[in-house]
C-alpha cells in the first residue's frame, strides 16, 4: 500500500528516499516489478545528483581531439549541413545527432549525447547493486564506486572510455539477469544487451577490450553449469554487434568518397600512434614524399591531398613500413619483467586506480566469507591475463591512458558486484521435490532453514529422519 502523508496523499519521490521509506517498506519478492522500477527510481535519483554536482562544479573538456572531429562533422562546421558520418562512430549514431542538429544547430548535441551514455551506464550500474543489496550501505558503495571513477572520465570526455563504460553496464546486467540456477531476469538481460549494442554503436573495437578483461569474470559467475546462458548471452550480442557493423558498412559503401576516406583512414590507424610510425622517415622517399612530407604525416597533418591522399599510396606506405619492422633487430619481442606491476605500467590517473582496485580487491578477499577461494582464484587469473595484455598493448603503442583506465575500471566495477552480493544468505529451495538450500550462485548447501526474518537467518544442518518403531496409522 502505498505511504500517505498527513494529507492523505502520496508522498513525493525525493521524501519517500530521503525517508528510508524505500529501503525499510519495499516489496519483498525479488522478481516484483515494483521493486524494480524503486530501485531504478532511486539508482536515477542518486546519479542525477552526482551529475549535476560534478557539472556545477568542473567543466568538461574532449580527452582527444577526435571527440571534437566528430561533433563538427555531426553540427556541419565542414561542410556547412549536418553529416551522420562520424568516422569512428557507428553511421547509426550519426543519424540521430544530424536530425537534431539540423533541428537546432545551435545546441552541442553531441556533448549531451555522450553525457546521456555516461548516465545511462551508471544508473545501469546502481541499478544491479542495488537490485542485489537493497539498503544504504550498498548506495553508499555505489557512491563511492562512482567518486573513484568518474571525475577522470567526466572531466576528460572521450568516445572509447564512454564505449567501454556503456559495455560495462551492460555486461553486469547481463551477469546478473543471467544467473545460474535462477530464473532468467529478463528485464535485465534485454537491457543489458542493449547497452553492448550501445556499447558497439559508439566504438566498435571496445567490445574486443571488454570481452578480454571480461573473461575470467564470466567464467566464474556462470561456472560450468551456465555456460548455456553464456553461450546464448555471447551469441546475441555478437549477431548484434555484426548487425550494427553491417549496417554501418554499407552506409559507408554507398557512397565512393566516403568508402575511399573509410579505407585510407584504417589504414592511416595503423600507422598512427604505433611502432611503425617510427619508420615513416625510412619510408617517405618509396612513396614520393620528402622528409619534410613524412614528418608532417607522422604528426597528423597533411593538407595537401595530392601530396598525402590516395588509396595506392597508403597501402604502399604501410608495406613498406612493415617490411622495415619486421627488418629491424630493435623490433624484436621482450616480455618486461619490471611491467607485472600493473599500477606501475598504466601510471598516471590509471595506475593510481589500479591501486585503488587491488585494496578493493582485498577487502573483497576479507568479506566473502565461504566464497574466498573462488573470488581470490578469479583474481589472480585477471592479474595474470591483464598482465599479458597490457605487455601486448604497450608493445604495440596502443595502450594510451584512455584504455588503461578503462581496464582499471573494471576491475572495481567487479569488486562492486561482489560485495553487493556477499551480504546475501543462501536461499532455501521453494520446489516441492527439493528441499535443498542453494547459495546465490545456485549451488546446493548441507542445510537449510529454519526461520527467515529481516535481521537474521537460523540455520539447521540437514540430518536424516529418525525410524520410528510406531506402524502408520490405518
Amino acid at each position: 500500500m502505498p505511504d500517505l502523508s498527513a494529507a492523505g496523499t502520496q508522498q513525493s519521490l525525493a521524501r519517500r528516499i530521503l525517508s528510508g521509506v524505500w529501503f525499510t517498506n519495499r516489496p519483498r519478492g525479488p522478481n516484483d516489478w515494483r521493486t524494480g522500477l524503486q530501485v531504478l527510481w532511486l539508482g536515477a535519483f542518486i546519479n542525477l545528483i552526482l551529475f549535476s554536482l560534478f557539472l556545477v562544479f568542473i567543466t568538461p573538456v574532449y580527452e582527444t581531439n577526435d571527440d571534437l572531429t566528430m561533433q563538427l562533422i555531426a553540427s556541419g562546421f565542414y561542410t556547412g549541413d549536418p553529416d551522420a558520418h562520424l568516422v569512428f562512430t557507428n553511421i547509426l549514431i550519426g543519424w540521430v545527432l544530424r536530425f537534431f542538429y539540423a533541428s537546432w544547430a545551435g545546441c552541442n548535441w553531441y556533448l549531451i549525447y555522450i553525457l546521456l551514455v555516461h548516465y545511462a551506464a551508471f544508473t545501469a550500474i546502481a541499478f544491479v547493486v542495488m537490485s542485489r543489496w537493497f539498503s544504504w550501505l550498498s548506495a553508499w558503495l555505489y557512491v563511492g564506486f562512482v567518486l573513484l571513477v568518474e571525475p577522470h572520465i567526466l572531466l576528460n570526455l572521450q568516445f572509447t572510455t564512454t564505449a567501454f563504460l556503456a559495455g560495462t553496464a551492460g555486461l553486469l546486467l547481463l551477469v546478473d539477469g543471467l544467473q545460474p540456477g535462477q530464473p532468467a531476469h529478463w528485464p535485465k538481460t534485454v537491457a543489458g544487451v542493449a547497452l553492448v549494442g550501445l556499447m558497439g554503436l559508439v566504438r566498435e573495437p571496445v567490445a574486443l577490450l571488454l570481452a578480454a578483461v571480461a573473461g575470467p569474470f564470466l567464467l566464474e559467475r556462470f561456472g560450468p553449469a551456465g555456460w548455456p546462458r553464456l553461450l546464448g548471452a555471447a551469441l546475441t550480442c555478437m549477431g548484434l554487434l555484426l548487425l550494427l557493423h553491417g549496417i554501418n558498412y554499407w552506409a559507408y559503401q554507398r557512397d565512393p568518397a566516403w568508402a575511399e576516406f573509410s579505407e585510407y583512414n584504417r589504414m592511416r590507424g595503423e600507422i598512427h600512434d604505433t611502432p611503425l610510425e617510427k619508420f615513416i622517415p625510412q619510408a617517405a622517399s618509396a612513396v614520393g614524399w620528402s622528409q619534410n612530407d613524412g614528418w608532417m604525416f607522422s604528426k597528423q597533418y597533411f593538407p595537401d591531398p595530392d601530396v598525402h591522399a590516395g588509396l595506392p599510396r597508403m597501402r604502399f606506405l604501410l608495406a613498406k613500413l612493415r617490411v622495415l619492422a619486421r627488418d629491424d633487430p630493435a623490433s624484436s619481442w621482450s616480455f618486461p619483467s619490471g611491467l607485472l606491476f600493473l599500477p606501475k605500467m598504466f601510471g598516471h590517473d590509471a595506475g593510481i586506480l589500479m591501486k585503488l582496485a587491488i585494496l578493493n580487491a582485498v577487502g573483497c578477499l576479507f568479506a566473502a566469507g565461504i566464497f574466498r577461494h573462488r573470488c581470490l582464484v578469479t583474481l589472480l587469473i585477471s592479474y595474470g591475463l591483464l598482465v599479458v595484455l597490457g605487455v601486448y598493448l604497450l608493445k604495440t603503442a596502443r595502450l594510451p591512458e584512455r584504455v588503461s583506465y578503462n581496464i582499471s575500471l573494471f576491475v572495481n566495477a567487479i569488486c562492486l558486484y561482489w560485495a553487493s552480493g556477499f551480504q546475501k544468505r543462501p536461499v532455501a529451495a521453494t520446489s516441492s521435490d527439493s528441499s535443498r538450500a542453494h547459495d546465490y550462485w545456485g549451488r546446493a548447501l548441507p542445510f537449510q532453514p529454519l526461520s527467515v526474518g529481516p535481521k537474521s537467518v537460523a540455520w539447521e544442518r540437514t540430518q536424516p529422519k529418525p525410524e520410528t518403531d510406531q506402524p502408520p496409522n490405518s
